[in-house]
């Protein structure tokens, strides 16, 4: 793939695919820093850095903690934007991550381009669900079928990683890449009602990939108990971009597995439920980037030059102290607001519905205070998987659209 171009996303997205994109490693990365293309990943973290947890077992803030995130959502913009050469080469990233740490199944946040095989030890909820909702996409919708078969090996992976290690000795945790419990990585018991449904979605998509009705067996298992779980889930105005996308793409997995269909009224129930707080959550993000719409173009600093706090995982989750990276307040704002736009935008979609004509317009006009070749905010990949999902509404305004105008 030629490094600078990408022929059937508009000029915009080309910008954020080549901004983001390590060609060398088929990743695409949280942020950007320093004065030009060739350095901008140069703060990314060295191999004694990873190997101290520096700055947490996470890497949060590092510029790399967010990889198979970033993989999930380009493989679902790539593959509907017709990109293929793209979308098989982030697949081919997206396996890197589940396999090229030597443990198959654990969903590596990234690799640094400094550190060879090195990764954090710490994964997630977030990055697993994520790296299956990519996968899931790819055995679904990619042409080729070395791609689809690499999709599903990756489903299988996880799956057999998840069988192996969330279990009730375990105390459902997904553990460390080095063993003993992680943080924000419980499964079953200490989920909160929105993350209930990604273990049954993890196994149920990897039973259809791979064909084997075992897998599907566990996931039908799992389900009674995570719909109830679900169901518990409270309207009180604490839901943000990340958890209603996460939460919309677990319940859209299971409805396409078509392998439950004892559970698909109350799995639509819930997912238009997702549809009203994701509408909320849309004014409220727009509101705020309307406030200041030039702070969208907040630059991120090296992680290493932010004030530190220090921070205690719950005992549940190892109890280890961390020294955790405060981001300047000006870019959360910015990665936020982009960011939150397309997990939004995506959200609706996979509850098939869609924006309000106002609200589509509005995001339009917010696009375009934008400044695309130098935005340094991964965010924008969400950003471009949301917009990529509606080609009648928004791209039609800006998809010739270079720099900061429409």
């Amino acid at each position: 793939m030629d490094n600078g171009t990408c022929c059937r996303f508009p000029e915009w997205g080309r910008e954020v695919v080549r901004t983001f994109f390590l060609p060398s490693l088929n990743l695409f990365y949280d942020y950007t820093t320093g004065d030009s293309f060739e350095h901008r990943f140069d703060h990314l973290p060295k191999p004694e850095e990873i190997a101290a947890e520096d700055p947490d077992p996470c890497g949060r803030g590092s510029g790399m903690e967010d990889c198979p995130l970033h993989a999930g959502a380009m493989l679902d913009a790539a593959i509907r934007c017709g990109e293929s050469e793209l979308a098989s080469r982030v697949l081919i990233g997206l396996e890197s991550l589940v396999m090229r740490h030597g443990r198959p199944g654990f969903v590596a946040r990234g690799f640094s381009p400094f550190a060879g095989n090195l990764c954090y030890p710490n994964s997630s909820r977030d990055q697993f669900t994520l790296a299956v909702f990519g996968a899931w996409r790819a055995f679904c919708s990619m042409p080729s079928a070395v791609d689809r078969r690499c999709a599903a090996e990756i489903l299988r992976n996880i799956s057999d990683y998840c069988l192996e290690n969330v279990t009730a000795e375990n105390d459902f945790n997904l553990g460390r890449f080095d063993g003993g419990p992680a943080m924000v990585s419980l499964m079953r018991r200490g989920c909160a009602p929105h993350e209930a449904l990604r273990l049954p979605m993890f196994h149920a998509a990897a039973g259809v990939a791979t064909g084997e009705s075992e897998r599907i067996a566990v996931a039908a298992a799992l389900l009674p108990e995570a719909i109830a779980k679900t169901l518990e889930m409270r309207d009180d105005g604490g839901w943000w971009d990340i958890s209603l996308s996460q939460f919309q793409l677990s319940v859209a997995v299971l409805l396409e597995c078509n392998a439950f269909p004892e559970a698909a009224g109350t799995l639509r129930e819930i997912s238009r439920e997702i549809c009203r707080l994701t509408r909320r959550e849309l004014e409220i993000l727009l509101a705020r980037g309307e406030a200041d719409p030039a702070r969208l173009n907040a630059r991120m600093c090296d992680w290493r030059d932010c004030p530190r706090r220090l921070l205690v995982a719950p005992a549940a989750e190892g109890g280890q102290s961390y020294r955790h990276v405060t981001l300047p307040q000006e870019y959360q704002i910015a990665a936020g607001i982009l960011r939150g736009i397309g997990n939004l935008l995506t959200t609706l979609f996979y509850g098939k519905e869609a924006p309000s004509p106002e609200a589509a317009c509005r995001i339009v006009r917010l696009l375009s205070a934008v400044d695309f070749p130098h935005c340094s905010c991964g965010g924008t990949i969400q950003l471009l998987q949301g917009v990529s999902l509606f080609p009648g509404l928004v791209p039609s305004s800006i998809s010739n659209r270079k720099g900061g105008s429409l």
